[in-house]
């Protein structure tokens, strides 16, 4: 952690001093585009050597992951700064005497201006599991550098000054629909070269759905290509990690099994029907910052441990897929303009045979053509109080810019503060073991490529993500290409809720320190104990809440397996 009293610490005679964390493609732009001096220099060198050149410009134009602190006493300056997609992150807390800096929210908890207090607004933020607007944390007086944002800290002047993100006015109209597939292809296959690009055996988490499959495909690509063998040796390996569970609903064995073979994987199986939330409760995992958390952590964690034992440094997952395909609107006006009338008839047809030509029409065309800013009205969750709703209608869009895009909605989710959180959430889990689990979908040119090309490429018809699955053509078998369905695991979750409920779920959230009074009605928490639980809402509301009591819990020092032995 840094620390700097401003008006005496900042200025000095010592030498430039710089902390970074950085991902692969941040390396190797920053080997690109350096001078001859700067090369073969380790990170914080070569970012010393660059900022001596080019001065507080020294990261324009960088795409990559980076969250960087720069101390140069010669000017009593300090800045913070962090990438355009938020794939690192650095927090810090600012007072007009004081400046702190720290990876982790939670250290920066008893220097100036962060006593420990939880920050209200962020708070009802969790238990409506909405979008974050801005980069509060849960501790009051405590914030995390903006993606896209360098912070420059003087004496007696705070600056600000943007760097790269995605353009949301760039509209991007290429010739045809093949080019628009190939440029694709090659976006995607570079975004996972880039992820792999430090380490010979990596490990995915593999569903055999369209997003890790055609991930997992790429790193076996880019292995194979790296090596010049076409089978891999045993210390270049692409190791499938892949849940199995004896459900029905969540079985996607032969899937997996078809992936492994196409692609010349290595297949570890996590066994997880045991691996229900909350059990067993004295070793259930909370994070010292916040209370977001999965239900499936011990799936994530068990696939981690294999990985380490398979000495995979790199675990690669297909998370922020669905946001960067989603959000379709308006794919059959662009469709008719890029393709034509005949095309875009026949994907209505598809539409009309399952929900008729009335819906067809109003959903399909006619609603793409109402204001863009109304797909950015949040719906909260019903079970908010009136003080918690308050809070959250003051709050501004983030982006700031984000009603100017193509797509707002779609820019609003990829470009979520809460994914770029969710990311350094997981850092927590995967640290202890030596793991990094990285997310190509996030990938800066990738992203900026689907934010700026017609709704077509994400939705046409009944067909999600068409783009995708035509150039992946040849990558996966033909039954995951065309694979329309998605694995439920709703039920291991609705066993473990119903197991809670029946023994410390009303210890637990009666008590009278709970987190949730004032942001949550009492009489749906009360449903929530005693009354079936609808999916949905139901089921969303009490996970948040039973993660927020035992945040507080672990916060206080009391250990969770007390819960169990109590009445």
């Amino acid at each position: 952690m840094l620390r700097f009293r401003r008006a005496s610490d900042l200025e000095g005679a010592g030498s430039i001093r710089v902390w970074a964390r950085t991902t692969p493609h941040f390396r190797a732009e920053l080997e690109q585009t350096a001078d001859r001096e700067e090369r073969n220099l380790p990170v914080a060198g070569a970012l010393r050597a660059r900022y001596r050149r080019l001065g507080e410009g020294f990261l324009d134009g960088l795409r990559g992951g980076f969250a960087i602190a720069l101390h140069d006493p010669s000017r009593a300056l300090a800045l913070l700064a962090r990438d355009g997609m938020g794939h690192e992150s650095l927090a810090y807390s600012l007072t007009d005497e004081d400046l702190a800096a720290a990876w982790n929210e939670e250290d920066l908890v008893g220097t100036a201006g962060v006593t420990g207090e939880i920050d209200r607004s962020r708070l009802a933020e969790f238990y409506a599991n909405c979008e974050l607007s801005s980069t509060r944390t849960l501790f009051a007086g405590a914030r995390v550098v903006a993606p896209a944002e360098m912070i420059l800290v003087e004496k007696s002047t705070v600056r600000q000054r943007k760097l790269s993100k995605p353009n949301l006015d760039l509209r991007l109209r290429l010739s045809c629909w093949e080019e628009y597939v190939e440029r694709f292809a090659e976006l995607f296959r570079q975004a996972v070269d880039r992820n792999v690009a430090d380490c010979d055996r990596v490990g995915v988490l593999l569903s055999g759905g369209l997003d890790s499959s055609p991930i997992a495909a790429c790193a076996r690509r880019a292995l194979s290509t790296r090596t010049g063998r076409a089978d891999p040796g045993e210390e270049d390996r692409v190791v499938a990690l892949s849940w199995r569970l004896s459900d029905a609903e969540t079985n996607e064995q032969s899937l997996v099994e078809a992936v492994v073979a196409h692609c010349g994987l290595d297949l570890e199986w996590i066994d997880c029907d045991d691996a229900g939330p909350f059990l067993p409760l004295d070793r259930w995992p909370v994070h010292p910052a916040t209370p977001e958390q999965t239900p499936y952590r011990w799936f994530h964690q068990r696939a981690y441990e294999r990985a380490a034992e398979r000495g995979c440094g790199v675990v690669l997952t297909g998370f922020s897929g669905d946001s960067l395909y989603g959000n379709a609107r308006g794919w059959a006006w662009d469709l008719v303009r890029d393709r034509g009338l005949g095309v875009t008839m026949d994907r209505l047809r598809e539409c009309a045979r399952e929900t008729g030509w009335p819906r067809t029409l109003r959903s399909q065309l006619l609603s793409p053509l109402l204001p863009r800013s109304r797909g950015l009205r949040e719906a909260y969750a019903p079970y908010l109080t009136a003080s918690a709703r308050e809070l959250l209608t003051r709050r501004s869009p983030y982006p700031p810019d984000v009603a100017v895009a193509r797509r707002p909605r779609q820019a609003r989710r990829v470009l979520a503060l809460l994914d770029a959180h969710g990311g350094q959430v997981e850092r927590y889990y995967t640290a202890p073991l030596g793991i990094d689990a990285r997310t190509p979908l996030r990938d800066f040119d990738l992203v900026q490529f689907l934010l700026a090309s017609p709704a077509h490429l994400l939705q046409q018809g009944l067909e999600t993500r068409p783009v995708l699955r035509e150039a992946i053509r040849g990558w996966v078998p033909e039954e995951v290409r065309r694979r329309r369905d998605k694995a439920s695991f709703y039920e291991i979750v609705e066993r473990g809720l119903e197991r809670v409920r029946r023994t410390w779920a009303r210890r637990l959230l009666e008590s009278p320190d709970a987190l949730w009074r004032e942001l949550v009605e009492p009489r749906a928490v009360e449903k929530w104990i005693t009354a079936p639980l609808d999916r949905g809402w139901d089921t969303s509301g009490l996970l948040h809440l039973i993660y927020g009591e035992l945040w507080r819990l672990k916060r206080s020092g009391v250990g969770l397996g007390s819960l169990e032995t109590e009445g």
